[in-house]
């Protein structure tokens, strides 16, 4: 097994190129590449892949036709060859080509396909615990990460990438192999991992680990262990995971995650023509009509949107949704509203996903430090009643990390942001404050109980604030009656 590459891995910045995206705004595919100017170093890069894949790892085998069996002929597909630029070590664009299955892939196999990976709270506990136990504890205490090369290349029966059971056998063997060698996946909480005797943790996407140690001899064993069977790719800076640049301050014990030009990527995809005029909130603003009669949530009117434009919807939703959930929480409420209506969206719908592009290109730049603690969970909590269309209701949470004896105005900056829509039609305003509590306590319990017990911070009673004061009375079990 070759040597691992220990070294810092470059991280964009906000003045980088772009990445994986045409002149036109258009992704790119093996078709366009190898049509490109490109092309040459694409063909090289395909070649490698395919050295890689028959010759090195023996997962293809040519065979002639005849050698194949009858009934396992309907099970065939193509070789469907998957393309994306990355940054070197030293910053410059390489290419990079992956050989996948391709189409709508049929195969024998019909077991379960589905595998774990770790949950972006628990991704973001993990983050705080390096800081705060560098300030709580007086350790030395690192991150670092690490992934496995290659990692899906497994042989079952000649599978590679796209087979429906890649992923979860991958993972299986990866959790068997790390159980050898003492480090435990946690009962209760999948893709989070410590060791038998070493003081050390690391969760797990996929083939990336996120990894907080006290001694170097302790990350050290944990890549010997790995590099037993896999080729590795060391950052010792700890600087990306997850796509996530991360910028640590071990003097001040802080951190700063962001994502440089995921936005700009995304405004160059959906507005080719450019970027649109700014915007000041996500979603569009309707004033509040103070005295009509009727107060009633609006219904939906328009005409319904062309097959066209519920596609570019949908692909807006998916791209910005998980940059919402990590970085730039303020982008949830309008993309949870868009999201709900994606399924039959309406020319209301575009107009607020046109409306949210507006907002995205002109706030790209969005960053938050978060600060050592002493790991004491606090929510707070909020709701919106009869906000949504049908009498709907929103549930709002913004759950942080923070000091023995702070106030609910001293704020850490997120482990998690609730943006939910009540499933019941509420009454009052005091019932859509309570449901609201009640789902912000739900995420809590699994933050508190699972995560920070795990990670070694046990919670006393956690503090949860509303400002609805019969909500508070009927979650302290006082008699309140609201008039």
């Amino acid at each position: 097994m070759p040597a691992p590459t220990v070294h810092s891995t470059f991280h964009s910045s906000f003045d980088s190129p772009l990445l994986n995206i045409t002149s036109e705004g258009k992704q790119l595919s093996y078709r366009s590449v190898m049509r490109g100017p490109d092309c040459h170093l694409w063909g090289i890069a395909s070649g490698e892949e395919l050295i890689k894949l028959i010759v090195d790892r023996k997962t293809l085998v040519p065979i002639h036709r005849n050698e194949q069996p009858p009934d396992q002929r309907p099970f065939t597909t193509y070789y469907n060859p998957q393309v994306k630029e990355k940054f070197d070590a030293q910053g410059k664009v390489v290419q990079r080509v992956r050989g996948t299955f391709g189409g709508n892939m049929t195969c024998a196999y019909s077991g379960p396909t589905s595998s774990p990976v770790a949950d972006i709270s628990l991704i973001k506990i993990h983050w705080n615990s390096v800081i705060s136990d560098r300030r709580n504890k007086g350790t030395d205490t690192r991150y670092s990460t690490l992934d496995l090369k290659d990692f899906f290349l497994c042989r079952v029966d000649g599978t590679m990438y796209g087979h429906p059971y890649a992923g979860r056998g991958a993972n299986i063997d990866l959790v068997a192999h790390l159980l050898a060698h003492d480090f435990i996946q946690d009962s209760n909480i999948p893709c989070l991992f410590t060791h038998r005797t070493r003081c050390m943790s690391f969760t797990l996407v996929v083939d990336d680990f996120g990894v907080e140690y006290d001694k170097i001899d302790d990350f050290n064993f944990l890549v010997s262990s790995l590099n037993k069977k896999y080729e590795l790719h060391i950052d010792l800076t700890g600087s990306k995971y997850i796509g996530v640049r991360l910028d640590w301050d071990y003097v001040a014990n802080t951190f700063t995650p962001s994502m440089p030009n995921y936005v700009a990527s995304g405004i160059a995809r959906f507005c080719p023509n450019g970027p649109p005029p700014p915007a000041n909130t996500p979603g569009i603003y309707v004033p509040p009509k103070f005295g009509a009669p009727d107060l009633g949530a609006t219904v939906d009117t328009t005409a319904p949107a062309t097959l066209t434009d519920k596609q570019f919807i949908m692909e807006v939703v998916g791209y910005f949704l998980y940059y919402a959930r990590i970085i730039d929480h303020r982008m949830l409420p309008s993309l949870t509203f868009i999201a709900k209506k994606q399924s039959a969206p309406t020319e209301a719908t575009l107009a607020a996903t046109q409306h949210f592009l507006r907002y995205a290109a002109s706030h790209q730049e969005f960053k938050a430090t978060i600060h050592s603690s002493d790991m004491l969970l606090a929510v707070i909590s909020d709701g919106s009643r009869l906000s949504q269309e049908r009498a709907g209701s929103i549930a709002g949470g913004y759950h942080h990390l923070t000091n023995k004896g702070a106030s609910q105005y001293e704020v850490n900056a997120p482990i998690h942001a609730l943006c939910s829509s009540i499933p019941t039609v509420c009454g009052a305003a005091s019932e859509t404050e309570y449901a609201s509590l009640y789902l912000n306590a739900q995420q809590a319990y699994f933050e508190r109980t699972c995560l920070l017990a795990s990670l070694g911070y046990p919670q006393p009673p956690s503090h949860l604030y509303a400002d609805n004061s019969a909500a508070v009375g009927i979650a302290n079990c006082q008699r309140y009656c609201e008039t």
